[in-house]
């Protein structure tokens, strides 16, 4: 809003009017409050206002609005120095049209008044934006620096876009504030170079700033110093330019020199450049470590001068193609180490002889020595395996889930007579006997739910007809990609099948000849049993019936009968006792071997009949099994009954001991002897020979007339459990 001065406007004299209008240049007074009190004629020509308009209104009036801010520093910055130059500003002409003015002036305290000339800036102005435009656009800015006071005088609006501030926001650029931008890293050496001022100097210098949003950027610096007519220096002016996408583009192509050269030196590829006749004309470092080569061996030397030379031709003709291909790969070849060895490699060649910035055949070579080694064992060991299919015993197929043949090794046709054809696509249970097919369902059933299967025996019908035993074993691949089936390893079985069933009707005669024997030895034990009772036991009893009927009727009184019944009485009991301990199972499972073996010799020698030793000796005391036992005593108990019965021996021995993870039975009698060779051997030696087989021991009877008789048992023990 437009206000009135609160003073009269200057009148000047009409000399000094004439004056005031041939001077294209305007000359306004302010006051200290802004308003304008005087303005010359040549405000019409030059913002087309007459001065009766301007005068008694603000400035702020007439300044562009954009530049109101900067203008208001201006007055203030002047009402302190006194003196102004070269400011410039833009002010509205009467037709609303934007002005660039530049401004010098003086304020004179004593009036109180701030004179002031306008001049038409739009020439300036215009080379001005020009050249700032230039400077975005090469993200350069321009700068003057007064050395005497140390402050900034002028610098470009593109200053201010570099170091990444609002120009708006800001007073002026101050040296502080440079130095807070300035990169902690290298704020030291910027200090030097500022402090390092030589008359007449013009030096560069390339620093980082951070910018208040905390990006980084590279910075050129160019400076002239300025001296005045005492040759001291007084001034600074300079040029800045951004060269953060310079200095990245650097350091990215140093990087891929950098990571070029490392792969030339370290990689597993070997370089090379070859020219159009066949010469190498450059080697990569790194074929030293490949090949063991140093690269200038090479350089000059043919392109085939370390091919095998079964090789050669297929390298020579790919030479020949490369000069009319642009990309071609050939091997793998082998070359010859500085060892001497062959390397198998892998080259990709490209043509490049059109390029001039390389002029030649680029080659990449890649050692493939042990990737070859073993393709070449994979191909063996894939004919080996097919090779010990089609000649081996074991028939291998893959059958779908719907249990149809997939795959058949080619020995299909020497083991069931059918062609791999003939079966292919068909139901395995359209070959296999139908008493067989529920388990073969049930195992092909529980690896279609991934757990393990068990091996099965079933029967496969041969071409012949014939029915065939296998044991088939399988397992589920139906995820892997390579064989998306059920695997099963079939094997013929017939012979071992039939040498079973053959074995185990061996097995049942045996076991029927083993009962036919215990049978008849329990028969002969109930004979003797029959006969003992009848001539020992019933004819005692008999003799004590008699003499108790006789003192009874008083035919005899001697009482001495009586003492002769009870003796008799008491031989009938221990008669009995005897055949009772012979014929009961003893309860071995409480006392040791020892204690048995030694309480059944005390009972026999009550008889006094013959007198039996024993011997045992078990030391270290052996794991001797509850079955082991029991057939070591009824031996022992056989052998004592034999002796007792036939051998009318005085003494006898039975010796037991452990030796060599072994238990040694030995029972040996003085008494009349037999000959082995021309004796049948009994039931009871039958006995006793087949209960030490039922332990896996071994048995053996020596005897002849008049030396007595020796039998010897040997059974192996199981290993003592060991602690810690």
């Amino acid at each position: 809003m437009l206000q009135t001065c609160p003073e009269p406007s200057l009148s000047p004299s009409l000399e000094t009017h004439s004056l005031l209008q041939s001077i294209p240049d305007v000359i306004f007074v302010f006051q200290p409050s802004g308003f304008i009190v005087f303005v010359s004629p040549s405000c019409k020509a030059l913002l087309g206002y007459d001065p009766e308009e301007m005068i008694g209104k603000s400035f702020l009036d007439f300044v562009h609005t954009d530049d109101i801010d900067k203008t208001l520093r201006f007055v203030n910055r002047q009402s302190k120095s006194g003196v102004a130059k070269k400011f410039d500003n833009r002010y509205y002409r009467k037709d609303g049209s934007p002005l660039s003015l530049l401004w010098s002036g003086r304020w004179e305290p004593n009036d109180n008044l701030f004179y002031c000339v306008a001049r038409d800036n739009s020439e300036y102005s215009e080379l001005e934006h020009r050249l700032q435009k230039a400077q975005e656009l090469a993200l350069m800015a321009s700068y003057e620096f007064d050395l005497e006071t140390g402050r900034y005088t002028h610098v470009s609006d593109s200053f201010y876009s570099i170091f990444g501030i609002e120009r708006k926001a800001q007073e002026a650029f101050s040296l502080a504030q440079f130095w807070m931008l300035v990169h902690p890293a290298d704020r030291q050496r910027v200090q030097q170079s500022a402090l390092q001022v030589q008359p007449g100097e013009q030096a560069s210098i390339e620093y980082r700033i951070i910018r208040p949003d905390g990006a980084v950027r590279y910075i050129h610096r160019q400076r002239e110093v300025w001296c005045n007519s005492e040759g001291k220096a007084v001034r600074v002016l300079g040029t800045i330019q951004d060269i953060t996408e310079r200095k990245t583009a650097e350091a990215t192509l140093f990087n891929r020199e950098e990571r070029f050269r490392y792969l030339m030196q370290n990689g597993n590829d070997m370089f090379g450049i070859i020219a159009n006749d066949g010469t190498y004309r450059f080697v990569g470092d790194n074929v030293l470590v490949h090949l063991g080569y140093h690269p200038e061996e090479l350089v000059g030397q043919s392109v085939l001068y370390l091919v095998h030379p079964d090789d050669l031709e297929m390298a020579g003709q790919a030479l020949r193609q490369i000069t009319v291909n642009k990309v071609l790969t050939v091997g793998p070849f082998r070359i010859r180490n500085n060892k001497g060895e062959w390397r198998w490699v892998e080259t990709t060649a490209s043509n490049h002889l059109s390029n001039p910035l390389i002029e030649g055949i680029v080659i990449n070579s890649r050692d493939v020595t042990e990737k070859k080694l073993r393709e070449d064992a994979l191909e063996s060991s894939e004919r080996l395996f097919k090779a010990l299919v089609r000649n081996g015993s074991d028939l291998i197929v893959i059958l779908d889930e719907q249990s149809c043949f997939t795959y058949l090794s080619e020995n299909v046709g020497s083991l069931m007579g059918y062609e791999p054809s003939e079966l292919l696509g068909r139901p395995v249970f359209d070959y296999i006997h139908e008493e067989d097919q529920v388990k073969v369902s049930t195992e092909l059933k529980a690896m279609l739910e991934h757990t393990d299967a068990s091996a099965v025996q079933h029967r496969f019908r041969h071409k012949s007809g014939k029915w065939v035993w296998l044991e088939s074993k399988g397992s589920n691949h139906l995820h892997n990609n390579s064989i998306r089936g059920v695997l099963v390893n079939a094997r013929n079985i017939d012979d071992r099948k039939k040498l079973h069933d053959r074995l185990s009707r061996e097995r049942g005669h045996r076991q029927r000849a083993i009962t036919a024997a215990v049978i008849r030895a329990q028969e002969q034990e109930r004979t003797l049993l029959g006969l003992e009772l009848h001539d020992n036991v019933n004819q005692v009893l008999t003799t004590v019936k008699l003499y108790t009927e006789m003192f009874v009727s008083g035919y005899i009184t001697d009482k001495q009968v009586l003492v002769k019944s009870a003796q008799f009485t008491q031989d009938c009991i221990n008669e009995i006792r005897t055949i009772s301990k012979r014929l009961s199972v003893p309860t071995l499972g409480n006392i040791s071997l020892q204690e048995s073996i030694t309480e059944l010799v005390r009972s026999v020698n009550l008889a006094q009949k013959t007198v039996f030793h024993i011997s045992v000796s078990l030391e270290p005391a052996p794991v001797i099994s509850e079955e082991l036992h029991l057939t070591l005593y009824r031996i022992v108990q056989e052998s004592v009954n034999n002796i007792l019965k036939y051998a009318a021996a005085s003494d006898a021995w039975i010796t037991i001991e452990h030796k060599d993870q072994h238990l040694l039975l030995m029972i040996r009698d003085n008494g009349l002897g037999f000959d082995v060779s021309t004796r049948k051997a009994g039931i009871g030696i039958a006995n006793m020979k087949t209960r030490a087989d039922s332990q896996h021991g071994r048995f053996k009877v020596q005897s002849r007339p008049g030396a007595g008789t020796v039998i010897r048992a040997s059974f192996p023990l199981e290993e003592a459990p060991t602690i810690g």
